[in-house]
């Protein structure tokens, strides 16, 4: 009877192997390519670099001169003489600012931290992306291998309904025996059920974050690697680089402010020509001026300068908070990490042991040498086990996903 039902089992796991549709497997690497082409955060990021990149051109420009034409046409009508004449004109014009006391170099300054601004945040949103996308890639795995788990555990469950049965029916069980394991295999297979439910949902959130949808019948293969890196320097942190860029951006802002309270000194040239039918050609006339210009009273300057002296400090010290608070988050979500491993580490151990527990009390049980409570109480530990072990596996990558993001790993970086 034993080697039967052992028979009946392993053809049971085989049909359900052979069943299963083949599909094209989904790697983590193929996700994190997808992320980095189509994911809205990172096309967000590379817009606000671009228009960064703008501004610094704007703030070039500055440093340049600006020329101008004009082309204009009159006509003048003598209504006592009864006479009417056109005249044209051309004229282009120069405009060079010769000396700002710093207020153009303060722009430009502004902008390249802007810039710089920009790029670490692009690289933050990586970042953050790339911890959202471990997770849910994380749990897709994790519901896909429970789904298969709630199969297998049916199939065993059907394959102990049949000994529970035939012993049955040899009068050495009883009905209530029956019904229990009938439940179980119900509960079982809706367990199964319910990670399918689960895992269509899973793969819309990670849809959602790649900014492309996924074929749901795809299968996702392969664990991300769970390797833990040294802390780094995490003034190096992506977070950190955005809070020190802007805060050289508002000094640089402030200077360009303060720097209103001085003269400017600028240079402007223009040739004009006019001509007037059926008249000699006139002479050019040239043109050119230097302006010194004074500032004497603006209101505005006052309130730019205390604006931009205030958004100085409060980048000052939004840059000191975030530094105490990365480093904390870095060790904290180092020491659950290491938890976590050796939390799945407990958990392997336990499913071998209850694994081994298992197999002897089937025997024991088809021979008649334990009751069916205590074997059923052996069956439910190795598959709560075994579920355990998937748990700790996703708490694990949960965990990593964490400590990457502490220290500032992008997804183009990290495993």
């Amino acid at each position: 009877m034993e080697n039967h039902e052992f028979k009946t089992l392993k053809f049971c796991t085989l049909l359900l192997l052979c069943a299963s549709p083949s599909a094209k497997a989904l790697t983590w690497s193929e996700v994190k390519a997808k992320a980095l082409e189509t994911a809205p955060s990172i096309i967000t990021g590379k817009a606000e670099v671009g228009s960064a990149d703008a501004a610094i051109d704007r703030a070039k420009a500055e440093f340049l001169p600006s020329v101008s034409s004009s082309l204009s046409a009159s006509r003048r009508i003598d209504s006592g003489e009864k006479t009417s004449s056109n005249t044209y004109d051309a004229g282009i014009a120069l405009d060079q600012s010769l000396f700002s006391f710093g207020k153009t170099r303060a722009q430009l300054n502004a902008a390249k931290s802007g810039k710089q601004a920009a790029l670490s945040e692009l690289k933050l949103s990586s970042v953050t992306l790339r911890a959202k996308l471990a997770k849910a890639w994380s749990k897709v795995i994790y519901l896909q291998e429970l789904a298969k788990l709630g199969e297998k555990n049916t199939v065993r469950r059907e394959a102990n309904l049949q000994i529970v049965k035939l012993r049955y029916q040899g009068g050495r069980e009883n009905k209530g025996s029956v019904l229990r394991t009938e439940a179980a295999k119900l509960q079982t297979s809706t367990e199964s059920e319910e990670a399918k439910a689960n895992l269509e949902s899973s793969k819309g959130e990670l849809s959602v974050l790649i900014g492309q949808d996924i074929d749901r019948k795809e299968i996702f293969s392969g664990d991300i690697e769970t390797r833990a890196p040294a802390i780094p320097e995490l003034k190096n942190h992506p977070h950190l680089e955005a809070l020190l860029a802007k805060q050289k951006q508002a000094d640089a802002t402030l200077v360009e402010s303060r720097r209103k309270y001085f003269p400017d000194l600028s240079l402007s040239a223009s040739a004009n020509k006019s001509a007037t039918p059926n008249l000699p050609l006139k002479d050019p006339i040239y043109q050119a001026e230097v302006t010194l210009k004074i500032p004497v009273f603006n209101p505005s300057t006052s309130a730019d300068v205390s604006a931009a002296l205030a958004k100085s400090k409060t980048t000052s010290i939004a840059l000191a908070e975030a530094s105490a608070t990365q480093k904390q988050k870095a060790l904290s979500t180092a020491s659950a990490f290491s938890f976590a491993r050796q939390k799945l580490e407990v958990a392997r151990k336990i499913f071998e042991a209850t694994k081994l527990q298992a197999e002897v009390s089937r025997q024991r049980y088809t021979l008649g040498m334990m009751s069916f409570q205590d074997w059923d109480s052996y069956e439910s530990d190795l598959m709560r086990s075994e579920g355990e072990v998937l748990r700790a596996k996703y708490n694990l990558s949960d965990a990593h996903a964490d400590y990457l993001e502490a220290i500032g790993i992008a997804l183009e970086e990290g495993p």
